[in-house]
């Protein structure tokens, strides 16, 4: 059995007109603070340890979360918000 060649990931393409789109402005689910679910559960003592955020976009959850002392790590496919989420982080 021969395994298939890996895919090429679209959303490396700033220009790639699908999900990349959606980040030309502000999409509505970037509200530039974690949720306030995030926090409740974080502050209540619920997330433990380290803590993957898959599909983190800007990564405002990550962020939060390393912030209060966790390892935290976020992934996501997008270049633009990958971007974004560098600039987020910078301090300052």
């Amino acid at each position: 059995m021969s395994v298939p060649p890996p895919l090429d990931n679209p959303y490396r393409d700033p220009d790639e007109p699908g999900f990349n789109h959606a980040y030309g402005g502000t999409p509505p689910w970037d509200i530039s603070r974690p949720q306030a679910e995030c926090v409740r559960l974080e502050e209540s003592g619920e997330i433990r340890g380290s803590v993957l955020d898959v599909g983190c976009g800007t990564g405002e959850h990550v962020l939060y979360l390393a912030r209060r002392g966790h390892e935290a790590w976020g992934i996501d496919v997008g270049i633009i918000w990958h971007q974004r989420s560098t600039a987020l982080a910078q301090p300052g």
